[in-house]
């Protein structure tokens, strides 16, 4: 399984298959988890700093997941960009692509039905929660400082807190503590500096997307 694809189910109700968090927020989470993917597979690299950072490509040799030699080729279209451009970049259509993928491995199904009653739209309800069900406990598990967690787990819980999504693995009561947490993890040894930077970017994409549409429900309201 991919981060996104972990990413994407703790972010979908098991039962109803829809979003628990607006689509916004979600989108913008699953380019970054895609560039930590890229990032982990030493395909491409941070260079430089700050606002001076460019995400490039080191290696373009395929991968074994579709998803992720899409994404490739998408960052081998433009050169180097800013990790915030490129986190949105691989956002668009992100979402589809990664639930086709768990579909077409009986992860999902898809359910279609129509939003008042005219616009076609679909669904992506669980097959068996099982295994989200124990990515729960090994993410609460990380967030609650009972282990450390892998380069991997590391990088979604970030991504999870940075778009304020881990209430989507603890309950309310444990939230104040696995925020903190998360916090501390974000400043661990488990991660490159480019994995840290790429995660930074995907936070940043997320405050812009949040800023967003904070802006938008205030135009339309006004």
């Amino acid at each position: 399984m991919l981060i996104a694809e972990d990413l994407l189910l703790l972010a979908t109700d098991d039962a109803s298959g829809k979003l628990l968090r607006s689509s916004s927020y979600v989108d913008v989470a699953l380019g970054g988890a895609l560039l930590v993917e890229l990032v982990l597979a030493d395909r491409v690299r941070l260079d430089g700093s700050g606002w001076r950072a460019r995400v490039a490509i080191i290696d373009n040799r395929p991968l074994a997941d579709p998803t992720l030699n899409a994404a490739l080729a998408r960052l081998a279209e433009k050169p180097p960009a800013r990790p915030t451009a490129v986190v949105n970049r691989l956002a668009k259509g992100a979402r589809k692509a990664l639930y086709a993928g768990m579909r077409a491995r009986g992860i999902v199904t898809a359910v279609e039905y129509q939003v008042l009653g005219i616009f076609p739209s679909v669904r992506w309800p669980a097959t068996n929660p099982r295994y989200e069900d124990q990515l729960r406990c090994a993410l609460r598990d990380i967030l609650l400082g009972v282990r450390q967690p892998t380069p991997a787990e590391g990088a979604l819980v970030s991504i999870l807190a940075g778009a304020n999504m881990l209430k989507v693995i603890v309950p309310a009561d444990q939230f104040k503590a696995a925020k903190a947490q998360a916090k501390v993890l974000s400043q661990g040894n488990w991660a490159s500096e480019a994995v840290r930077q790429s995660i930074a970017a995907t936070q940043a994409a997320t405050t812009a997307a949040l800023t967003a549409t904070i802006a938008a429900s205030a135009s339309s309201g006004s």
